[in-house]
């Protein structure tokens, strides 16, 4: 009776991460990994609390489920279980901006698993993001290309998206504003394959705003408004779902 409870609950939570309540389906998690036994399933857990804690920007509370992952991880033995917790905390940090120490993390999780995962092309992006932050572009520069030719070879859609908002983001800081657009067009063409209700959607407001920022800097303030509108819009309709539910 216990896992069918659990099972059921578990498909709760995943249908609240699927309508974009983050936070809802954390506290469901929380409640399951409280009854979890196996050390890999409270891993897989730990790992899905910490990815939509950083959805809702919360990433220091993140940090502390990474670090689970970690301890877990140690547990079990295994060099994939190490290095994505190792990623998990690298991304924590890179979201909290202590770059340093993302990089240093994400170096670990490519030393502790050298073969090509699920993870590997994350590894790359999240790298990228941090070098980024720290204004080494040509290091930044070398390790989206890097996800990009994973997210292509895997044909990872979500990874190819957020590499190509990044890429977006990333000329956008260089003054290169063509590039920019041309980029975070291409990430909104794959968007657009993606159902109304599929919560990955969440990075199409993360790109139309990168262009809102474009259209900004080159003094076209008209069409950056249109962009704030849009993004404005996608997120009132999603807070009105959110209601509806509860």
């Amino acid at each position: 009776m216990g896992q069918k409870i659990t099972k059921k609950e578990l498909e709760r939570a995943e249908t609240l991460y699927s309508e974009q309540r983050f936070d809802d389906a954390v506290e469901e998690w929380k409640k399951i990994l409280k009854r979890l036994n196996k050390p890999q399933d409270k891993f897989q857990l730990c790992g899905r609390i910490c990815s939509s804690l950083c959805d809702v920007g919360k990433y220091r509370e993140a940090l502390t489920f990474a670090g689970q992952q970690c301890e877990l991880a140690n547990a079990i033995g295994d060099a994939k279980y190490k290095a994505e917790a190792f990623f998990n905390i690298a991304f924590s940090n890179e979201k909290s901006c202590e770059f340093e120490k993302a990089i240093s993390y994400c170096k670990r999780a490519q030393q502790t698993h050298p073969d090509k995962s699920a993870i590997s092309g994350k590894t790359y992006l999240c790298l990228a993001n941090a070098y980024a932050g720290l204004s080494n572009f040509r290091r930044s520069w070398t390790n989206y290309v890097r996800a990009m030719d994973e997210a292509k070879s895997t044909t990872s859609k979500v990874l190819e998206i957020q590499t190509s908002a990044k890429m977006g983001a990333l000329f956008c800081r260089l003054g290169d504003h063509e590039s920019c657009a041309a980029y975070c067009n291409n990430a909104l063409e794959l968007l657009g394959d993606l159902m109304d209700d599929d919560p990955d959607l969440k990075y199409r407001r993360q790109v139309v705003v990168q262009i809102a920022e474009a259209f900004r800097k080159q003094g076209r303030l008209a069409e950056a408004m249109d962009s704030c509108e849009v993004v404005t819009t996608c997120t009132i309709f999603w807070s009105m779902n959110e209601l509806r539910e509860k």
